[in-house]
């Protein structure tokens, strides 16, 4: 099931907040009557049993004493949402007293900036060594989002406190595709020309990206072109389909039921891309569509799809 773009930050509320919306919708249900409502709360009350069900077996889980990501704590702002870690330069590191630098770079090279989350100096495995890096692409349905704006930023922090150096990249929002992928692809070219500065091992690098992001490192994985050696791909609900072959957004939740409209009868999601990503260009189609490039799939690192 793909996850249409543009609802991350939604979809991090509705799960916060869901103990209190199935009160809120149990009330409405008793009130007025209504079975949707008392489903819908029943719903997201076996939502949150099995969440508590899933903590307390992981809290009786042996932790492996190696390898796992320290502690940390988070800064007050990114305490009330992790959205507020934009306006953090440094957050605590593996150690109270040393910091995690949070970086802003203007390659002049790309022509998007790029964060760089530096592990402090006492972080695991951060002697004088090379250091292993994730390589992050944000979401945002290809026209908003932004590096620092994303709901890992606690990810990210846990990772650098445990001594992974995190390359958060942009992309050009605004314009005409190809433009977006142009700069992931000069993302990864930049980062093997500044290994050395950032003491990057380029056999050790991780690749991930969320929504309209895990749709470009997806792409750029299929196409290729690049000298840097990626070990693995995470995709955090990845927009794999942007024509949406599938028909899965022509109806529910994009249709109007309570109208009688059941259907559009056409893709909301390809509508979007088409309008507002590709600007009407129908040529460009076969450029962004990453499964329709499975024949390079030989060529792709290990991937994890999550959502």
């Amino acid at each position: 099931m793909q996850v249409p773009p543009l609802i991350d930050f939604f979809l991090i509320y509705f799960d916060a907040w869901s103990s209190v919306l199935a009160l809120v919708f149990t009330g409405v249900g008793l009130w007025t009557g209504a079975s949707p409502y008392l489903l819908a709360a029943i719903s997201l009350g076996v939502a949150r049993l099995r969440r508590l069900a899933r903590d307390l077996r992981g809290a009786h889980r042996p932790r492996p004493s190696a390898h796992t990501a320290p502690k940390v704590c988070r800064p007050l702002l990114a305490k009330i949402h992790p959205y507020l870690y934009y306006f953090s330069n440094s957050v605590p590191g593996a150690v109270p007293s040393e910091e995690v630098r949070i970086e802003r770079l203007h390659p002049t090279s790309l022509k998007v900036p790029v964060d760089i989350w530096h592990p402090s100096p006492s972080a695991p495995g951060a002697g004088a060594g090379k250091r292993r890096a994730l390589v992050f692409f944000h979401g945002g349905a290809w026209r908003g989002g932004e590096a620092r704006l994303v709901p890992q930023g606690p990810m990210f922090q846990r990772l650098a406190a445990g001594g992974t150096v995190i390359v958060s990249c942009e992309y050009r929002r605004r314009e005409k595709w190809p433009a977006q992928i142009e700069d992931v692809e000069l993302a990864l070219k930049w980062l093997e020309a500044t290994a050395s500065e950032l003491r990057l091992d380029l056999e050790n690098i991780t690749v991930a990206g969320t929504s309209a992001g895990g749709h470009l490192a997806a792409l750029a994985m299929a196409k290729g072109g690049f000298s840097v050696k990626v070990r693995a791909v995470v995709l955090f609900y990845p927009a794999l389909d942007p024509a949406d072959r599938s028909g899965h957004t022509t109806g529910l939740p994009f249709c109007l039921p309570f109208l009688g409209v059941t259907s559009f009868g056409m893709s909301a999601l390809k509508w979007f891309f088409q309008t507002f990503v590709l600007r009407g260009d129908e040529q460009l189609w076969s450029s962004a569509e990453p499964m329709q490039m499975l024949g390079n799939a030989k060529n792709w690192p290990p991937t994890l799809c999550l959502g």
